[in-house]
């Protein structure tokens, strides 16, 4: 029995993509066989105990700080909502400066519209 020729031939791209996948299986077979073999002992309790109370311990800092976060967010909001705030601006409206003024008062417009929605 005689096979058959191929009628076409295997393109470049055909091959280094046959031979990327080739490559990529037996890599991911070598590390599944040096993560089966690589097994670490295990931690001490000693160790697995100390690490677990400075991690309880740690948590409780962090949770005191983010007490006294809440805390000082509560006061900054009172003052802000207590306070008012009056903005003054000067501007030199002489000659020389009359390029500016209108780009300044655009930007003085911006501000006194966003300044209500940063407090709220």
């Amino acid at each position: 029995m005689k096979f058959s020729a191929p009628s076409r031939s295997t393109s470049f791209y055909e091959s280094f993509s046959d031979l990327i996948f080739a490559t990529m299986a037996i890599f991911v077979l070598i590390i599944i066989v040096l993560i089966i073999q690589v097994r670490p002992e295990g931690v001490p309790k000693e160790k697995y105990d100390d690490a677990l109370s400075e991690i309880e311990s740690e948590k409780k800092k962090s949770q005191q700080k983010d007490e006294e976060i809440e805390e000082l967010e509560k006061k900054v909001e009172s003052l802000i909502s207590t306070s008012a705030m009056e903005l003054i601006v000067i501007v030199d409206g002489s000659g020389s400066m009359g390029h500016a003024l209108k780009a300044l008062s655009d930007s003085i417009v911006d501000v006194a519209e966003s300044l209500p929605l940063a407090a709220s």
